[in-house]
């Protein structure tokens, strides 16, 4: 999961490199034409990665929550506790 994080990191310093270094090439020069569709698309790759991150957590706690039991028998629990 580490990994994943330095991954992150990583891509998101070769999309600010991208579009920094475009500034240095003349406007409708294919080198920044280039530059700027390697910035679009990292950017949409690193975009679609947080999002699969998200729906995994979620679906992580779905899953823990529907394995715990029905809700009812946990409530039971939590009033038999209190004095």
């Amino acid at each position: 999961m580490i990994a994943l994080h330095w991954l992150m990191l990583l891509l998101l310093a070769v999309v600010h490199a991208c579009i920094e270094l475009r500034e240095h090439y003349p406007r409708g020069g294919d080198i920044r034409e280039g530059l700027k569709t390697w910035h679009f698309m990292l950017g949409l790759s690193g975009l679609s990665s947080c999002g699969s991150g998200w729906r995994r957590a979620g679906g992580r706690r779905f899953l823990r929550r529907r394995q715990a039991g029905p809700a009812g028998q946990r409530r039971r629990g939590i009033w038999r506790s209190m004095p």
